[in-house]
């Protein structure tokens, strides 16, 4: 019994856990990519004082009726994001830029479901990491 205890701490400490940082940088009016379905153009402002190198961001894609999510990163251990954004986004920017994702299953209509893309972990351009 006292392994599985130390077994079960070990794994959710290997379980990150993020934050959202949607009141410093925002994600939205995301849609997938026509020509590649592993991308989202999305909307990223930064709304903080420093320019943003890179957003990396959770996905969690609903549909009314469905129990079960299409789309879950939260306990995913590498999250997905922009890349670095050439230029960056400085403070008080929106741009227009593409945001990896897992895809979508192709039973899904992605005209009714409710893309979440929420903004986890940030870097700046001065090395900082906002969590």
């Amino acid at each position: 019994m006292k392994n599985f205890a130390v077994i079960a701490a070990l794994l959710m400490a290997a379980t990150p856990t993020y934050a959202d940082i949607s009141d410093r940088v925002s994600v939205t009016n995301c849609k997938f990519n026509e020509l590649i379905n592993q991308w989202m153009d999305c909307s990223i402002t930064n709304h903080t004082d420093t320019a943003i190198l890179s957003v990396e961001v959770r996905h969690i894609y609903t549909q009314d009726g469905r129990a079960v999510p299409w789309v879950d990163t939260t306990d995913e251990p590498m999250p997905y994001g922009t890349g670095k954004i050439a230029g960056g986004v400085e403070p008080g920017e929106t741009i227009e830029h593409l945001v990896r994702t897992p895809g979508i299953s192709s039973r899904a209509d992605v005209e009714i479901v409710d893309f979440q893309v929420t903004p986890i972990r940030a870097t700046l351009a001065n090395g900082e990491i906002l969590e």
